[in-house]
């Protein structure tokens, strides 16, 4: 195991689109830097398992599935949907110990997409009410990759400042920079960033202007619910970050629409994307790559500063450095 942050281990992850799964056909996985391999049965549905057979510990998915079961490429043994080894080709009468077995992991699937954990958590994958609701026009968006701390990732997401700046003439306008005092609170129920307010010259990609107000709330550290308002709509997205390593992650997004602005979903798409490539470039050049969640680092050469609209982030920090965060983090 990588890391013993239990709040990292016992939550859910998103791994693969539904619509990617191939029966008979293994997919290669990683989860904060485990290796894991995803696979599915006409019988058993969708298995995720250790991707290291017991006996040499070789990739189990360098190998083939035959007849329902993982063929391991080295020796040939056979491991079913539960991990438990049933054949060893050298000796095919031997009665196999219960103990020759590969780990497996819990599985959902929720948004068209397939999670595990791999630990034991005591909730299940955070809802998006607005996914189930008829009224809203659903887009899916992501996955999307970054070579960067999963945190880095999350707090680029709602960093309202930088969108004047960055996503200039996209999520906001240089000219008009100002972002006006919001309000933050972190309790048992997770981060609460509120009433962050922005003018923005183009609300969803299909060219609509107007001024909007952003709502955050984090549930746990890589999840991110937002509701963005602004005349005659509205505009809900749940992002989930995927810890593949301590500076590799992905990001898969779903955005529920309702109101007068409905985007199309091939733009909106595109234009997510291009917001994407905007912010890949600035998180993957952040050093250090890691998270700053240490007090002391304050007086470190490489310290970072903030002021009053970072409000968000240094709450965002204090609440991973209550957490016992070392993973990802510096």
């Amino acid at each position: 195991m990588t890391t013993t942050d239990r709040f990292l281990l016992d939550a859910w992850y998103a791994i693969a689109r539904v619509a990617d799964v191939r029966y008979e056909t293994m997919m290669p996985i990683r989860l904060l830097g485990e290796h894991l391999v995803l696979w599915a049965s006409e019988r058993r549905g969708i298995t995720v398992l250790a991707d290291r057979c017991p006996h040499r510990s070789v990739r189990l998915s360098a190998g083939e599935v035959r007849d329902g079961n993982i063929v391991c490429p080295y020796h040939g043994w056979q491991f079913d949907s539960n991990g438990q080894c049933t054949h060893i080709p050298a000796h095919p009468a031997m009665r196999i110990p219960s103990s020759f077995r590969v780990h497996s992991y819990p599985v959902r699937e929720r948004f068209g997409v397939v999670w595990t954990t791999l630990g034991d958590p005591d909730t299940e994958i955070h809802d998006f009410p607005e996914w189930h609701d008829g009224h809203y026009t659903h887009i899916p968006f992501g996955p999307y990759a970054f070579h960067a701390s999963p945190f880095r990732v999350v707090e680029n997401a709602f960093d309202i400042p930088h969108f004047a700046i960055l996503h200039d003439k996209q999520l906001g306008l240089s000219a008009r920079p100002e972002i006006p005092r919001f309000q933050v609170s972190v309790g048992k129920d997770g981060l609460r960033i509120r009433n962050v307010r922005i003018w923005q010259p183009d609300i969803d990609g299909s060219g609509s202007s107007g001024q909007v107000r952003y709502d955050h709330y984090l549930p746990h550290p890589l999840t991110l619910y937002t509701e963005k308002s602004f005349s005659g709509g509205c505009q809900t997205a749940y992002f989930t970050i995927t810890p593949v390593a301590e500076s590799e992650a992905i990001a898969w997004g779903w955005s529920a629409f309702r109101g007068a602005v409905t985007a199309n979903p091939s733009d909106f798409n595109d234009y997510q994307k291009l917001l994407y490539e905007s912010d890949k470039s600035i998180v993957e050049s952040q050093y250090p790559a890691d998270l700053p969640i240490s007090r002391s680092r304050s007086n470190a050469h490489d310290a970072e500063v903030h002021v009053e609209s970072d409000r968000g982030s240094t709450a965002y920090r204090r609440w991973l450095r209550e957490l016992g965060a070392t993973y990802a983090v510096c």
